[in-house]
């Protein structure tokens, strides 16, 4: 199954069957047959075409492995749409927010104290 995953072009030529197989996840639903795949990409459209190959390689290779499988069949076909996208904080923002509002309150520090010690 790995062979036949790796072997597409979906994905740029950068990308091993290693990287491939490690942006992986299946899981199993509980007390039934059903099986979860995702993916972690770089985007959303290459996630839905990992994932679509994933699940198109084993409507093929799985029965051929097993024979006794039965008939192989989706729910539904991965969609760009219904990728959902989880990013981290980044370090980058908030040092630069942090330095803003630094400023900020150093000027209003600054200007309170000096319009203060003008008034007395």
């Amino acid at each position: 199954c790995a062979k036949r995953i790796g072997r597409k072009s979906f994905v740029s030529n950068t990308k091993s069957t290693e990287d491939i197989l490690s942006m992986i996840k299946v899981k199993t639903v509980m007390q039934s047959l059903v099986l979860t795949v995702s993916v972690e990409a770089g985007n959303a459209k290459e996630a839905t075409q990992v994932v679509n190959a994933v699940v198109d390689a084993a409507k093929t290779e799985l029965p051929k492995i097993s024979p006794s499988t039965g008939t192989i069949s989706t729910f539904a076909k991965a969609k760009v749409k219904d990728a959902d996208s989880q990013t981290s904080p980044s370090t980058k923002k908030y040092l630069l927010a942090g330095v803003a509002v630094g400023l900020i309150v150093g000027m209003v520090l600054a200007f309170t104290v000096t319009t203060w010690r003008n008034l007395i």
